[in-house]
């Protein structure tokens, strides 16, 4: 993950990020407090917010409620690559599932 705009710059309500998911990783987890939008700038993959699976590639976007678990999973041979907005700091409000599947690697 790749801050672009957070508090280091003077935000106090607002952070964007960019984000790749290595093929074959997923990430699971949700914001407490927290909406999330997200742009796919290039590759494939999966983004499930609560149950519901989104198939995204490059120009797709996709809003998380706040504290909805979501999750990101490449499923091509290139890394997805988005830019995230979110209304406040994740650090401060993520939520994690069990250890067990919070990051998997491989099918």
């Amino acid at each position: 993950m790749q801050w672009l705009v957070d508090q280091r710059l003077g935000a106090q309500h607002i952070m964007s990020y960019r984000l790749v998911i290595d093929p074959g990783e997923t990430a699971s987890h949700a914001h407490d407090g927290t909406e999330e939008a997200l742009y796919v700038v290039e590759g494939a993959g999966n983004i499930t917010v609560e149950s519901i699976t989104h198939v995204v590639a490059p120009g797709n976007a996709v809003f998380i409620p706040a504290g909805c678990e979501h999750s990101y999973e490449s499923t091509g041979d290139d890394a997805p690559v988005m830019r995230a907005r979110a209304t406040t700091h994740l650090s401060s409000s993520v939520r994690w599932p069990p250890r067990s599947t919070r990051w998997r690697s491989g099918p």
